[in-house]
């Protein structure tokens, strides 16, 4: 993200002094006019995201294909027609109504033509995109990126150092329609291969076109606002002031660009959690999810922009040399109302996993459209043209405050919760950071000693600032330990060392996006986590979830109770109490589902669940061996998270993994473990049934081991010959203070 910054940074740079200022805001004003036909695909892209991602949540890959199918079809329809409008309406437009020197009118058509293809290129792939998103493929984006940026890079250098002669601006336009081809035919091309839904087959369903075509069309309004406030008022800024100051706004907008490009990429990422938590109806996530992820968005971008609010007019010299006027309170205004809009970004999103839109955009689009009018107004009354963006920064408060009200009623959001985690936290944290920094830009004299101190004192204090005022407990020791392992290898996956520092609770190997972590049994039948380089993508989720690097916090018992089942028969059948039993029955007279030990074909202990009272009875009793964990986390997570009661037991270990594997607390939860003083090794375990079973071979039916030491034993060669039937740790045949293991033998 680093690179793609400072790529992007600097290929405005040259652009700017290629193209020239004047060439440069036509560019930007003429591109600007084509994306206003998206005001109608965009509420259509929104639409396909949302019933994408709503559908892989629920699982229905049948409908996922359909509402592919039905969005493909619907964009290529409207390719067509906003090819339609762009060759009578835009053309009309740009030739009449924008000011544009009439010399340079032959080659912003040029631009024109060629920012309509790419446009309707963009259009069309818009449910391959989708796809990626839904499936929360983020690599792919990274990759794209990578290749997006190279190529934008040759551009620019193609056309500052070329030999040859040739219109600059006319060049640039085409060369960046051929780098949009590219990235296109990418993401369709990877989609195709990856995905089931993704085939090119044009079919119509009537059911999903009503339900999309509903909620793009209220979509509508908010997609219109956005660009009005963007877009139009780009327009109003051409023909009140002229290409020069749409040249301000746009190094303005590439330095909030190449700046935001960080946030954005957090937000792709988890915007899908979102509309799934909600699919599912795991409504406690999904609101941990809208929370942090506002905070943290906030957080990555004051990072970023602390020291260019301060700095802006050296950043700007040492960035271009030369720019326009207004450059540099462009660019503060500019960052300042996307700090306040990174605000809002997960509140749009959980609103729109909701489906219901109506009332919402009729209110806050309707809110959001005011930026045109008023802007308007300001500009005919002579304002400066930095009134545009005040304007904007008093709608985007006024929207912030409308969602959540909205969203109070929707899916029952705290307002006053959102306002003191979320707006409180950022604002206190912001004006924190900013007094040190502050001081040193106003104290100092201008130079290079004032740039350096402003710049260190404002990574410093907004990193100290988030860290211990903006995180909580648990968030800033995720951060210690996820410093600390840095600090203790270059790899960013499990690596086990010291084989005290793993409990074998298989959190890791579930987590694994790549399934490149496996268990293998040591010399003494222990599992320990192995990973596959070749495979492994280094994305950190393994050691996120170890629970011996991310340990919990120390917490009192609330209240302590002593308790055993009412029922004798089940108390003889339990280990201890039988409270196991109570709590189970309990859970399955809900719907629930119910985890725990039983044994295999083979007596070796394994974790299953069941739904049914029937199969409470294999995990009853303990089994004093160490359980393999399987895939249980995974489907746990899955019961969960469409709102099932889970009851979980287990050792304490593996209770810490599931909850490490969750990285959640679920009301619908109940996890119990125990008292654990360590478990025996799986090999001694199974030495002991093979002898066991041979000494069965030539005695009785049926032992009492009083002892787990045999003293006859017999030939391993007749194992074949004798099966256990049964196994009972703690058996009561002999009384509560005489328990013994039961292996029973059919006769």
């Amino acid at each position: 993200m680093l690179f793609g910054m400072l790529v992007s940074l600097y290929t405005s740079r040259v652009v700017l002094a290629v193209l020239g200022v004047e060439d440069y805001g036509i560019y930007n004003v003429v591109g600007g006019f084509v994306a206003m036909f998206s005001l109608i695909s965009n509420s259509l892209s929104a639409s396909t995201g949302r019933f994408l991602t709503f559908e892989l949540g629920k699982g229905d890959m049948h409908r996922l294909k359909q509402v592919f199918a039905t969005s493909l079809t619907i964009h290529a329809l409207l390719s067509f027609a906003i090819l339609i409008l762009a060759e009578t309406i835009g053309i009309w437009f740009l030739n009449e109504k924008m000011t544009i020197p009439a010399e340079r009118l032959y080659a912003a058509n040029w631009v024109f033509q060629a920012s309509v293809f790419a446009f309707m290129m963009g259009l069309f792939s818009v449910p391959y995109n989708a796809s990626i998103v839904s499936h929360e493929k983020m690599s792919v984006f990274a990759y794209l990126g990578i290749l997006d940026i190279a190529l934008r890079l040759f551009i620019v250098l193609f056309i500052a150092y070329s030999p040859w002669l040739f219109d600059k601006l006319i060049v640039y336009g085409l060369l960046l329609v051929g780098v949009s081809l590219i990235i296109q035919l990418s993401n369709m091309l990877y989609c195709s291969r990856h995905f089931q839904e993704c085939k090119l087959q044009f079919t119509f369903h009537s059911d999903y076109w009503k339900e999309m075509s509903s909620f793009a069309g209220w979509n509508f309004i908010g997609c219109t606002a956005g660009l009005l406030k963007d877009q139009g008022v780009n327009l109003l800024l051409n023909l009140f002031m002229g290409p020069i100051v749409n040249a301000a706004r746009g190094i303005a907008l590439s330095v909030n660009t190449a700046v935001g490009g960080f946030v954005g990429s957090f937000m792709v990422a988890l915007n899908p959690q979102i509309t799934k938590s909600y699919a599912v109806g795991d409504y406690s996530y999904m609101m941990s999810l809208v929370e942090r992820g506002s905070r943290f968005s906030f957080y990555i971008l004051f990072m970023l922009t602390l020291p260019i609010l301060f700095e802006t007019e050296l950043i700007l010299t040492l960035w271009l040399n030369d720019f326009p006027p207004h450059t540099v309170n462009f660019v503060r205004l500019m960052l300042l109302l996307s700090l306040s809009d990174i605000l809002s970004n997960t509140l749009i999103t959980l609103q729109s996993a909701t489906g219901k839109i109506r009332n919402y955009q009729i209110a806050v689009g309707g809110v959001l459209m005011l930026n045109f009018p008023v802007s308007y107004l300001c500009l005919k009354m002579d304002c400066l043209p930095e009134s545009v963006f005040v304007v904007a920064l008093f709608v985007s408060v006024l929207c912030l405050m409308l969602r959540l009200l909205f969203l109070r009623r929707m899916v029952q959001l705290s307002v006053k919760q959102y306002l003191y985690n979320v707006c409180l936290n950022v604002l206190s944290v912001s004006l924190i950071a900013a007094f040190i920094p502050a001081l040193a830009y106003f104290q100092m004299e201008e130079g290079w000693e004032r740039f350096l101190s402003t710049i260190f004192f404002c990574i410093v204090c907004s990193s100290l600032s988030i860290y211990f005022v903006g995180c909580s407990f648990s968030e800033r020791k995720f951060i210690t330990d996820r410093v600390r392992m840095m600090k203790k290898t270059n790899y960013r996956m499990i690596q086990i060392k010291d084989k005290s520092a793993c409990c074998g609770c298989a959190a890791c190997v579930q987590i694994c996006p790549k399934q490149c972590i496996s268990l293998k049994e040591d010399k003494e039948g222990f599992l320990y986590p192995t990973v596959n380089r070749n495979l492994c993508i280094e994305c950190g989720k393994c050691e996120t979830v170890c629970p011996k690097l991310h340990s919990f916090e120390a917490h009192e018992p609330l209240k302590v109770f002593a308790a055993q089942h009412f029922d004798e028969s089940a108390r003889a059948a339990s280990s201890s109490g039988g409270i196991f039993t109570l709590l189970a029955d309990a859970v399955i007279n809900e719907g629930g589902v119910v985890f725990g030990a039983r044994f295999d074909s083979d007596w070796s202990a394994i974790h299953d669940f069941t739904e049914t009272h029937e199969g409470l009875q294999a995990f009853r009793g303990s089994k004093y061996l160490q359980s393999r964990i399987r895939n249980t986390y995974q489907q746990a997570e899955k019961f969960l998270k469409s709102g099932r009661q889970v009851l979980f037991t287990g050792t304490p270990c593996q209770i810490a993994g599931l909850k490490k594997y969750l990285r959640t607390d679920y009301d619908n939860l109940l996890a119990v473990d125990f008292v654990c003083h360590g478990v025996p090794s799986p090999l001694v375990w199974k030495k002991y049934l093979e002898e066991t079973i041979a000494c069965q071979c030539e005695k009785k039916s049926v032992l009492l081991h009083s002892n787990p030491l045999i003293s006859e034993r017999g030939s391993i060669a007749h194992i074949h010959k004798r099966k256990i039937d049964t196994i009972s740790f703690r058996n009561k045949d002999l009384g509560w203070k005489n328990t013994v293991l039961l292996s029973l033998f059919p006769r």
